[in-house]
């Protein structure tokens, strides 16, 4: 036995194959576990203690600016206007929620977990009650992979002009790359050019994989749920999504559930 794996050990430079170690665990680079970066030595991202990931990069070039937030717009009973309720955005002012968030974390055979559970309210929306709970995953894996989960139960029957998710890709990196996006039978491909806000978008589309291409690789988005997704590229490069059965400016009753499921893949070695 150990002399057939000796005579294996031999042959692996011959065939190309490097005896270098691979780095399979992502760890806390700079920081602590509820406001650090976490990465490998090839791509790094910050998670905070409400749940936003920002910061993400690879190689030294910045890829995302905010890869997970979710921005709300629920009406107060008879109002006509919305209040802001935004994850990452602090506490009772313009937060996601009154109290901060439930967190956890983990390792798990290198993948660092994150779990948190939100408890959705504003002070200015029928005094801080509860609207909504979310459970929150955030899993990031040595390959470059970032897999994020939000289960959501609505708590109240409301009206909310906006429950989404919002992306935005760092404009240095991506202007001008090419973009290929794929929505059922349905395929958008150009390049992130600026121009004319009505010609730099695409709305309201179901999105099964969203692909960029900046120098350093490709970086796709792949939905595991049906999500309604709009791209803009005019001035900033964004991308708005939530869950496909949740109307526009409409109500969301109580008991409803819904999920937002995505993975973003980089451009991570895999040697």
């Amino acid at each position: 036995m150990r002399n057939t794996l000796a005579l294996c050990l031999l042959w692996l430079p011959i065939l190309g194959v490097s005896l270098e170690a691979r780095e399979f665990e992502v760890r806390l680079l700079k920081g602590n576990e509820k406001s650090g970066y976490w990465g490998t030595d090839e791509f790094q991202c910050y998670v905070n203690s409400l749940g936003v990931i920002r910061h993400v990069s690879v190689r030294g070039t910045k890829v995302f600016r905010q890869a997970a937030a979710l921005y709300t717009l629920p009406y107060p009973p008879d109002a006509k206007k919305a209040v802001r309720t935004v994850q990452g955005e602090g506490g009772k002012g313009r937060g996601l929620t009154v109290e901060p968030p439930e967190m956890s974390t983990r390792d798990e055979r290198g993948t660092r977990i994150f779990e948190f559970r939100h408890v959705v309210a504003n002070e200015k929306v029928l005094d801080g009650e509860p609207l909504c709970e979310i459970k929150q995953k955030i899993a990031i894996e040595p390959l470059g992979e970032i897999h994020v989960t939000y289960d959501i139960e609505w708590l109240r029957t409301l009206r909310w002009r906006m429950f989404s998710h919002l992306l935005i890709y760092d404009q240095e990196t991506f202007a001008g790359r090419p973009y290929l996006a794929l929505a059922g039978d349905r395929v958008f491909e150009g390049d992130l050019n600026p121009g004319p806000i009505t010609e730099c978008r695409i709305r309201h589309k179901s999105f099964d994989r969203l692909t960029l291409r900046p120098e350093i690789g490709p970086v796709h988005i792949v939905w595991q749920t049906k999500a309604n997704c709009s791209f803009h590229w005019a001035k900033s490069i964004q991308l708005h999504f939530g869950p496909a059965a949740v109307p526009t400016r409409g109500f969301i009753y109580k008991g409803s559930k819904d999920r937002i499921e995505y993975t973003i893949l980089l451009p991570v070695s895999l040697q």
